[in-house]
């Protein structure tokens, strides 16, 4: 507390809480309140931070759930906005509404609701095929979107990765080897010794 006064920084107590993280339920702390000066902060299971559902076991079930149903309440919307809307309109809608939440906290076992929403969205049959879905909705799925969000990450960190590169020829001449950039690596088996 003595951090917080120093940078006059306070407390909601109301809203305080503490999660520990434990692999095993065995593991968890036998106590269910932790008292800070005369104040008591309770234990909770999970918490909603930034957006993200987070468990004490560091799972994602409970926010790929909550993403989920949102996602699934928007299919009856997209039934109606489909016959309202043209295609471009329908996409600002699938941006703004659909793909948010499919990128924070992304998560590859959602893209059945995902495919679902588009389906609905061009009026497309429950069999048709994924890439061509993608494909005529001009659209990322989970996947490419997961790998989007790395990219543009590591642009706007300037994280750029250095091949190790040689003359001579081989038969997987086209594949490059990553060079670490971190001790860890290094000590790892697949480096130099």
């Amino acid at each position: 507390m003595n951090h917080f006064k120093a940078k006059k920084l306070t407390t909601n107590w109301k809203k305080t809480c503490y999660l520990p993280f434990t692999p095993y339920e065995r593991h968890l702390p036998r106590y269910n309140t932790l008292n800070i000066g005369n104040k008591s902060i309770s234990s909770v299971r999970k918490i909603k931070y930034l957006g993200v559902i987070l468990d004490y076991h560091l799972r994602w079930s409970d926010h790929a759930n909550c993403i989920v149903k949102i996602l699934r309440s928007l299919i009856p919307k997209f039934k109606v906005y489909k016959n309202i809307f043209d295609i471009k309109t329908l996409k600002i809608l699938y941006f703004s509404l659909v793909q948010s939440h499919l990128t924070n906290g992304i998560m590859r076992f959602i893209d059945v609701t995902q495919k679902w929403l588009i389906k609905v969205m061009l009026g497309k049959p429950k069999l048709y095929a994924s890439n061509a879905l993608f494909n005529d909705a001009q659209l990322l799925d989970v996947r490419q979107l997961f790998f989007r969000a790395i990219a543009i990450f590591q642009h706007k960190h300037k994280i750029y990765q250095d091949f190790i590169s040689h003359t001579y020829n081989t038969r997987q001449s086209g594949v490059k080897l990553k060079i670490p950039k971190t001790h860890w690596s290094k000590k790892s088996s697949l480096s130099k010794s």
